[in-house]
């Protein structure tokens, strides 16, 4: 089972030392399923432009305006609904339109209408499973997909693929695209991929692949297992070198790794997962593995391990992060499982009281936060 965390770091969160669990100070508030939470798996979460949260599960995707959720589902009798109730992940595009990634295929909610428009792949040999989506500034949608990266202009509505050619070394390095294997380079030129072997980097313009084929940077570009992409401040991408089992930090305006952070030492088989860079310098680490750790980026990579405590409350609610998202006043939602190897727990939506109280007041006055 998954749910939602939402925290606020209290002045004490880090009085722990590496190993030992986070207390940290928190009050939470709990939301679940009987709230009006279409599942507690939830796989994906956003902001849009009017201020609404928007979570996709496997189960639906929400609209949570801090009062009530509205839930969107597939209705097999009607086409202009959610094209498949498994939602891998979400985003937006520049007209507010929230797009969608289902293993069917890509969905676009048009808020303006009210319905979905649908998208399948035009090749029925392949069945799509998209697992990331990304929207770029002119509109275009870019998923990863396990047989390769996908582009769709909405006006044509046909899915085309690039995919791994062994004869020519500017294409995709593998065809499998990694879960949360896409992030948009900063510069808006470009997008970052992350495969089973190795990093690439996707010109925009010239519709070619950068990566350790053709490139003569071997630290950055090589055939290490690649994943957990995440766009982080001053332009650094954070992923996860599933062969060195570190977390590496590209400075994208260099193309030079300048952060190397070993967890083998607070991990015992870390692979895979999610990272999540917060605005106060904290880099979460949530391993497939159902370990996470939380590395102080300005204490010399100090790592505390997050783990859930079936005794205090006031612990993580489990052992995985599957996705996160932080509000302009530092407060983190966190999509968690509780579910470990260890413990079985009920999943919730958990979140802060002073964060529902703001958000009910933007509801009630109907001014939207910024």
């Amino acid at each position: 089972m998954m749910g939602v965390l939402s925290y606020t770091l209290g002045q004490n969160t880090l009085r722990n030392t590496v190993n030992k669990q986070v207390q940290p100070d928190i009050v939470f508030e709990h939301l679940t399923e009987k709230d009006g939470l279409s599942s507690e798996n939830v796989t994906d979460m956003l902001r849009d432009r009017d201020g609404f949260l928007w979570f996709s599960t496997s189960f639906g995707i929400n609209r949570y305006d801090g009062q009530r959720f509205e839930v969107f589902r597939h209705n097999r009798l009607d086409s202009t609904t959610l094209l498949n109730n498994f939602v891998a992940a979400i985003c937006e595009d520049p007209k507010g339109n929230i797009w969608g990634a289902t293993e069917d295929g890509i969905f676009c909610y048009e808020k303006a209408k009210g319905t979905f428009r649908n998208y399948r792949s035009w090749d029925t040999s392949i069945y799509p499973r998209i697992n990331a989506i990304y929207c770029d500034r002119k509109g275009i949608i870019w998923a990863g997909s396990e047989f390769g990266l996908v582009k769709l202009k909405p006006e044509s509505a046909k899915f085309e693929y690039f995919r791994f050619d062994e004869t020519d070394p500017c294409s995709l390095t593998h065809n499998r695209v990694t879960k949360r294997g896409l992030a948009a380079d900063p510069s808006g030129h470009g997008l970052w991929i992350a495969t089973k072997q190795g990093l690439n980097y996707f010109d925009f313009e010239n519709e070619d692949f950068t990566n350790h084929r053709n490139a003569a940077d071997t630290i950055v570009y090589n055939n290490h297992s690649v994943s957990a992409l995440h766009s982080g401040k001053n332009g650094i991408l954070w992923m996860f070198d599933e062969n060195a089992k570190e977390i590496k930090g590209l400075d994208t305006r260099t193309h030079a790794i300048v952060h190397r952070i070993d967890v083998k030492s607070s991990m015992k088989n870390p692979y895979a997962g999610n990272i999540f860079e917060t605005l106060t310098g904290h880099l979460w680490y949530s391993s497939n593995s159902y370990e996470i750790v939380r590395i102080d980026l300005n204490a010399h990579y100090r790592m505390d391990v997050i783990k859930n405590d079936i005794t205090n409350p006031s612990s993580i609610i489990g052992d995985y992060v599957g996705c996160a998202w932080e509000d302009t006043d530092h407060t983190s939602w966190l999509g968690t499982t509780a579910e470990s190897p260890d413990t079985i727990l009920t999943g919730c939506f958990t979140v802060s009281s002073d964060l529902l109280k703001n958000f009910r007041k933007w509801t009630t006055t109907g001014t939207l936060p910024a």
